[in-house]
């Protein structure tokens, strides 16, 4: 509710507007308390004003907005500050559509954009401008970011608020060993750590090489000591200079000596205490960048990005998959842009690329439309494979009514809800009409065809369309505006029109395709977007299946003519009423035991193993509008998603969601693999669809949990019911008002203080789950996998049976084949004499027996499923490990599973999960030995060692267990054995976010340090009753306390583990996994060279370079993602590219010899860090310092070269910038090629009758500057880059937001039909023409046309074309 603020002078606004939030707005605000929150409120208000020479703005985020404030004009300087200065417009070409909504994705380039406040689309205004780092990250592309020099990852993920001067604009996402860190970080540290003697041979250092050098010292300044003095210094007295401490370090690295930084700096620290206080200051630095990477990628580092190679910016990977898409992909099939702009819910959408301003329109933008055809292309192969999931969605035979005991539904005034039953859908191959309803029993005893009917469905009234991930498609019922989302959502589906003339709309965000139309993302990043592009159309397939079903069952309009009118359709049209629930399910239905209804990622599950999922979209960047969207890293999260435990609402009862979440970031190489043809050709052909779920068989992938998950009676009981919703409360205010670190502060310390208790309800919700078929998989394929070998058993010994019990075999098939006949039942074709049913038999052998047989299909999904649980057991036996000593034995007293609770159930679980891989490995070892399989006896070798590994991986946490007492969690070494933990959970995270906090607690408001005190307070309260130790408070500005940023244990080395297994991984010799580089060659953009090859994996420096516009798609058999190939020059000597690492993992980096070099995934140990000690170098102390060699002396002051950074070109200015912001690039062209024709046509008729001029000859070329030019007009024409980017004042919205006052949560789905269509008299699905007859065919027929136009017969009636 707004107030007014008519008269009211600033402070008194501020004082309203905080009455009016508290009293109207309070968002569940606490209220048995006596803590006065107004300073809160007033705080965050007025930390959202922004100042203009017109007026103010105050607003704060989220639900909490005020819109009767009016952000003043902005300054004009462009025409001397002139207020009522309005910039020309170019025309608009008529007929071009409705320009009146129009918003540009990304934000952030559009033409009057502010960095330093957050504006969306809806008029939300949030001032940012010192804000929490993570507030502001942005990607550096921008003109304005160039003069910092921004590196690669700053490019991708924005330079750090509080990086002020160096050579380059840093991220602080960089891995450790990134060139562009700053060179003398330990300067000052090293200085101070010199005697006075020492000094005064520094300065004569300094003064002899300057001599040598040529090179000036500073004037008065006899006391100079140059940075390249001490390094050589450091290096001649064993001390280490920095390059050859990094070095060393990398050296440890790749001998797999240290697993990670934290353990380097605490060996190091041990080891040799002096090196260690030499580059403190480095080695500090660079593990509070890590922590703070921790925060943004979720509970990763960017070292681990890069070493399970993740996110790498790698440019060796391409994709070969070519041929027609599918047809209800079809270019013909997506929205036009002429549609939009006339609804503020329905804008036209914008992108601004090197001074490039054009549509996201794939009707009209070739560049678009080819860089989604390698997404295309894999959709396109999923469809063509008949997977199973869709082959069940499809077809409602699947579909079963759930008793109703299980029904939890609750209507007001009604005892039942409406529709009577709830529905589950089952896999294709479970159909029992037995069980289904009556109805579909009628439908199915005349045959229909329900795969035919909704495939007729989609290929009739599906399209696309292109929007935003934060605005919804369509129109906010309750305002009848436009309405948005904080989370990011990548897709959407919704139902547009009225009874027969609706159409389902799937639109998927411009967001999404962002990287592959900007130049400069690598072919890696492409990869991974187009893998998310891909499949998000599929989740949105899934949603559309429903849809259609929906508008099936309910309008006879859009049944085929050949049953219209007949009982068929009017046993169709009583399903409507049966099957769907608008209200609890969103029209979908229950997937097998799912406790939700969400068939998009049920679709991707099924496809994929899990959902894929923007790893950038976790928690912590939940309102980083600017970086969150970027779909270049992801991971796997598992379906159903932990959202509340049991506390999360559900419809169906005894539904289980897990406590938390699990993340398995995706490596590149395995989405890489998806886009090859060979993978088609070969894996799916030998596994089917659990090719697509296979995850890499020779190394583990790395398992983050971040706990959220609290039982709200436990966080009741401890802090008191009040107090704990003050904790919550306050954490989310202050995360929604950009204060990310102090809310997950808060969070982490409620965490730290209920200890032991949040540990024992995540594992005890999560072990109680293990009986249900959803959440423990692998006891439904451990019988399946041991039922399949009995049979292959059964076959063999019938194969190699005599003549006698063959004979006697042929007869019992003959006598069953017979009686099946005379019943009526099916007898699977004419009877087989003997030689045909010998061969049968022989064949049948073979299907079992071969690569990718039965066998084999089914033990490879049980591996996968054995590596899933080993990956939650480790988590939870490590959680255990990092428990205290007292706490650990409460809950585990180390008597196996003789004892009880969730670790006494673990206990169990392992002892099977040993006792079936010992046997599943056993048999395969059996079965490589025989000689009917000898000539893939090592395909049979491999599942043996890989099974035999988990086996050994199981044993070893009973182990553990057994020995539960022995760990100490604060040492290290056996940390090094779980493979799959990250290294974030070393450590408890509290602990790693001190530091961190304390820098934000320091610059915030201090009545957001009060409200943070008053929660350390609440939670101290707790521990004291508890006998614990206090969390001390963060310290005042100016205070002398001090955090110890990073306590360091010492560590011991692990016992050593069995090597060549997938738990330690080590790389073989050749590229990692080269299945896209045999059967793809790569295409050269020839017109980029950039200096050096190698700038993907780090912050590099590179010479500048310049991308040249691409236009449509290269032709051939081997493509590039998105735009042309930007590969080096080096590269195109040959198809290979250069190999990463011959050991796998690419630790902290290898940057320096085009390889990644890197550590080992699990530790083995290792003969100590004697490297970094210095005395191999320099046995003992010698000052003072030998005399300098003289050929060194002279390179000391040389200085570095400095060259841009990043493989991305800095953004040129639009070539009109006096255009609005509605203005293509194609109408400035246009409107300048107008403009001078004119001013040729007034020139020659104003030359008519006069004497003959010859024109200077420069002056027909370019227009360069001389006294006869008029400077100050040209200068109004085209300003200079300053006079664009430097203009005082924020920015106006009249020119910014095309209607700042417009109102705009985007749904993955909805199920909304609407009253109008809001395509207007443009488009009607009825404009398609009636549907008429369709001849029945397989899905998999539902293939592509060559001309995606041939959907429309000539006479224009809009009849399908088959």
């Amino acid at each position: 509710m707004n107030v007014d603020v008519t008269g009211l002078s600033y402070s008194e606004r501020i004082e309203a507007l905080a009455d009016n939030w508290i009293r109207y707005s309070n968002g569940g605000m606490p209220q048995n308390t006596t803590w006065d929150f107004r300073p809160l409120i007033k705080s965050a208000i007025e930390r959202n004003v922004i100042l203009s020479g017109q007026g103010y703005l105050a607003t704060i985020p989220i639900a909490f907005q005020d819109d009767t404030w009016e952000l003043g004009k902005r300054p004009d300087d462009r025409n001397g500050n002139n207020q009522n200065f309005q910039p020309a417009t170019v025309p608009k070409v008529p007929s071009l559509g409705a320009w009146d909504h129009v918003w540009y994705i990304p934000e952030f380039t559009h033409p009057e954009f502010d960095p330093k406040i957050i504006r969306s689309y809806t008029g939300v205004v949030a001032n940012i401008a010192g804000k929490d780092p993570i507030s502001a990250l942005r990607p550096a592309l921008l003109a304005s970011d160039a003069v910092r020099n921004p590196t690669p990852w700053a490019k991708r993920f924005g330079i750090h608020p509080d990086e002020v001067g160096g050579r380059h604009g840093r991220s602080r996402l960089s891995p450790t060993l990134a060139p562009t860190r700053p060179e003398y970080e330990d300067f000052a540290n090293q200085l101070s750590m010199l005697s006075d003697e020492e000094a005064q041979t520094a300065r004569e250092f300094t003064r002899k090489a300057s001599e040598l050098s040529g090179t000036p010292l500073p004037e008065n300044e006899p006391n100079y000591i140059s940075p390249e003095v001490i390094e050589y210094m450091l290096s001649q007295h064993g001390l280490m200079s920095s390059a050859e401490l990094k070095e060393s370090m990398q050296k440890l690295i790749d001998e797999k000596k240290v697993h990670n930084l934290d353990e380097l700096v605490d060996e190091l620290k041990k080891r040799d205490p002096n090196i260690f206080k030499a580059h403190q200051t480095f080695l500090q630095n660079a593990l509070r960048d890590q922590e703070y990477q921790r925060i943004v990628f979720r509970d990763m580092t960017s070292d681990e990005l890069v070493a399970e190679n993740i996110f790498t910016m790698a440019e060796d990977v391409s994709y070969d998959l070519a041929g027609p898409i599918h047809t209800i992909l079809g270019r013909d099939r997506w929205y036009s842009s002429l549609l939009k702009g006339y609804w503020d819910y329905q804008p036209r959408y914008l992108y601004n690329i090197e001074g490039r301003r054009e549509e996201w329109d794939i009707t009209t933008n070739d560049a678009l439309w080819n860089a989604l055809q390698p997404a295309l292309q894999l959709v396109t192969r999923v469809l063509d494979m008949d997977h199973p999931v869709f082959m069940a969605l499809m077809d409602l035979r699947t579909r079963q009514p759930i008793p109703e005991e299980h029904d939890k539904r609750v209507r007001k005034g009604e005892a039942r809800a409406n529709p009577p039953q709830l529905t589950r859908c089952v896999p294709y191959d479970e159909i029992d009409m037995t069980k289904t309803y009556e109805g579909l029993r009628t439908i199915d005893a005349i045959g229909f065809d329900w795969t035919e009917a909704t495939w007729r469905m989609i290929d009739n009234h599906l399209r696309f369309d292109i929007g935003s991930c934060f605005i919804q498609s369509d129109v906010n019922p309750e305002t009848g505006q436009a309405k948005e989302s904080i989370e990011v959502i990548y897709g959407t589906t919704r139902t547009v029109g009225s009874g027969g003339g609706q159409t389902v709309v799937v639109s998927i965000a411009a967001e999404l395709i962002w990287p592959l139309m900007m130049p400069g993302y690598s072919q890696s990043e492409m990869l991974t977007a187009s893998f998310a592009i891909a499949s998000t159309l599929l989740h949105e397939l899934g949603h559309a299946i429903s849809q259609c079903q929906s508008i099936f069952t309910e309008y006879e309009e859009y049944h085929d003519v050949s049953y219209r009118g007949t009982q068929l359709s009017k046993e169709i049209l009583k399903l409507d009423f049966l099957l769907w629930d608008d209200e609890h399910c969103s029209s979908e239905h229950f997937w097998k035991f799912d406790g939700d209804t969400e068939f998009g990622f049920v679709v991707e599950n099924e496809l994929w193993g899990a959902p894929p999922i923007n790893l950038l979209g976790c928690d912590s960047l939940v309102y980083s509008r600017y970086v969150s969207p970027w779909p270049i890293i992801l991971d796997f999260t598992p379906w159903p998603m932990g959202q509340g435990g049991p506390w999360r609402q559900a419809w169906v009862a005894d539904a289980v969601f897990p406590a938390e979440d699990y993340h398995m970031p995706i490596p590149i190489d395995h989405i890489a693999k998806f886009f090859t043809q060979k993978f088609w050709d070969e894996d799916v052909e030998k596994y089917g669809v659990e090719a697509l779920k296979m995850l890499p068989k020779d190394r583990v992938l790395k398992t983050a949990m971040t706990p959220h998950w609290i039982v709200p009676a436990r966080g009741d009981m401890a802090f008191g019911k009040d107090n704990y919703h003050f904790l919550r409360w306050t954490g989310q205010f202050l995360k929604a008002n950009h204060d990310q670190t102090l809310s997950e502060y808060i969070k982490r310390a409620t965490f730290m203080a209920l200890g032991k208790s949040t540990f024992l309800d995540r594992w005890e919700e999560e072990a109680g789950q293990w009986s249900f078929p959803g959440q423990s998989p692998i006891y439904a394929v451990v019988p399946r996998l041991e039922d399949e070998l009995r049979r292959g058993v059964d076959f063999t010994a019938m194969v190699n049976a005599g003549e006698v019990d063959k004979n006697a075999a042929y007869l019992r098939y003959i006598h069953e084949y017979q009686d099946h006949a005379r019943k009526g039942e099916p007898t699977n074709g004419p009877m087989l004499d003997m030689q045909q049913w010998s061969a049968l038999l022989n064949q049948q052998w073979v299907d079992f027996y071969k690569e990718g047989g039965s066998i084999m299909r089914i033990m490879a999904e049980y591996y996968r499923y054995m590596m899933t649980d080993i990956a939650y057991l480790e988590r939870m036996v490590f959680d255990l490990f990092n428990l205290s000593p007292a706490d650990r034995f409460s809950i585990y007293d180390g008597s196996g599973s003789a004892g009880e609770g969730p670790i006494s159930m673990a206990y169990d679980r392992l002892v099977y999960l040993r006792v079936w891989a010992h046997f599943f490995s056993n048999t395969a070892g059996g079965i490589a030995n025989s000689p009917s399989v000898a000539t893939i006896s090592d395909k049979w070798r491999e599942w043996q060692t890989r099974i035999a590994a988990c086996g050994e991986k199981v044993g070893d946490l009973l182990a553990m267990l057994g020995e539960s007492q022995q760990f100490d969690r604060n040492d290290h070494s056996w940390k090094k054995r779980f493979a799959t933990v990250p290294s974030s959970s070393w450590k408890d995270r509290f602990d790693r976010i001190q530091v961190l906090a304390q820098r934000e607690y320091i610059r915030t408001d201090p009545r957001v340090r009060d409200v943070v005190d008053e929660c350390m307070r609440i939670i101290n309260n707790y521990l004291n009753t508890v006998a614990r130790d206090l969390i001390p408070l963060l310290a005042k500005p100016g205070s002398t306390e001090a955090i110890e940023g990073f306590p360091l244990s010492l560590g011991k080395p692990p016992p050593a583990i069995v090597e060549r297994n997938q738990f330690e991984w080590r790389q073989p010799e050749q590229p990692l996994d080269k299945v896209w580089q045999e059967s793809s060659v790569k295409f050269q953009s020839h017109d980029y060279a950039p200096a050096h090859q190698d700038h993907s994996q780090h912050d590099s420096p590179q010479h500048g370079h310049h991308h040249g516009q691409h236009h449509g798609q290269h032709h051939g058999q081997t493509h590039v993602f998105g735009q042309p190939s930007q590969l080096s020059q080096a590269q195109l000597l040959g198809a290979q590219p250069p190999a990463r690492h011959p050991d796998g993992n690419m630790g902290f980096s290898g940057w320096e010899n085009n390889q990644a070099n890197s550590f080992h995934a699990i530790g083995v140990g290792a003969p100590g860090i004697q490297a970094l000690s210095g005395s191999s170098m320099l046995p003992g102390y010698s000052p003072p310092f030998a005399a300098p060699d003289p050929n060194v002396l002279p390179h000391l002051l040389a200085g570095n070269t400095i060259g841009p950074v990043g493989n991305f070109a800095a953004q040129r200015l639009f070539p009109n910038p006096y255009a609005d912001s509605n203005t293509l690039t194609s109408d400035a062209a246009a409107y300048e090629a107008a403009m001078q024709l004119q001013e040729l046509a007034n020139a020659q008729a104003a030359q008519q009758g006069q004497p003959y001029n010859a024109a200077r000859p420069w002056r027909e070329q370019a227009r360069y500057d001389d006294d006869s030019d008029n400077d100050q007009a040209e200068q109004e024409r085209f300003p200079f880059p300053d006079q664009l980017d430097d203009q005082p004042g924020p920015i106006d919205p009249s020119l910014y937001y095309s209607n700042p006052s417009s109102k705009r949560v985007v749904a993955r789905r909805t199920r909304t039909v609407a009253t109008a269509n809001p395509f207007g008299t443009y488009f009607q699905a009825g404009d398609l023409g009636p549907v008429g007859p369709v001849e029945p065919r397989p899905l998999r027929s539902m293939g592509v046309r060559e001309d995606p136009m041939e959907i429309y017969n000539e006479d224009g009636d809009g009849d399908v074309a088959m």
